[in-house]
């Protein structure tokens, strides 16, 4: 769970998906220090992971648009801030792209 955690932080901003989302999942570590010993998914734990599923089959990265602006938006979950570098344009089929 801990190492499925470390991944899924690196590209949650991406997904669009916040910490208080994966907090079933981030609970399961609540109450062990030990990273190695084996973990139960409940019913909530498993319904995070087939949304976050659902949003990585759903998302792609898009290149640059070189004669778009580059804009980097800084989003707060709870008291912990998180980026994404992105475009917008609304002439394009999806308006917003996460670079």
């Amino acid at each position: 769970v801990q190492k499925l955690l470390g991944s899924l932080n690196w590209i949650r901003p991406y997904l669009g998906l916040t910490n208080s989302q994966l907090q079933p999942l981030l609970d399961l570590l609540k109450h062990s220090n030990d990273p190695t010993e084996p973990r139960i998914l409940n019913k909530e734990a498993l319904h995070v992971i087939h949304m976050v599923e659902q949003c990585i089959y759903k998302k792609f990265v898009s290149r640059i648009d070189l004669s778009q602006l580059v804009q980097f938006f800084v989003l707060i979950d709870k008291t912990v801030p998180f980026g994404a570098l992105v475009q917008w344009n609304s002439e394009w089929d999806d308006p917003l792209h996460i670079l």
